[in-house]
């Protein structure tokens, strides 16, 4: 399983300092942000990875997925 090898990044020295005064205002943003309404599903992802990054679980839990096919792709001539 992916989660037993996963450490938030937070954890790491180098980000905890670059990040020690911004911490707090980015995990109340960012752990508000995916309960409104998003556009995309992708912008979703983006909030609930960045809020798993400094070590909060989002309310759905903690999901990893491989990338999948692009199938927006536009037509090809």
């Amino acid at each position: 399983m992916y989660m037993a090898k996963y450490k938030p990044g937070i954890d790491d020295a180098d980000v905890a300092r670059a990040l020690a005064n911004m911490t707090g205002n980015i995990r109340e943003f960012f752990s508000q942000q995916p309960e409104e309404v998003q556009p995309r599903k992708d912008y979703r992802e983006l909030l609930e990875l960045t809020i798993i990054f400094l070590r909060v679980i989002p309310s759905k839990g903690v999901h990893f997925t491989k990338p999948g096919a692009m199938h927006h792709s536009q037509f090809m001539v």
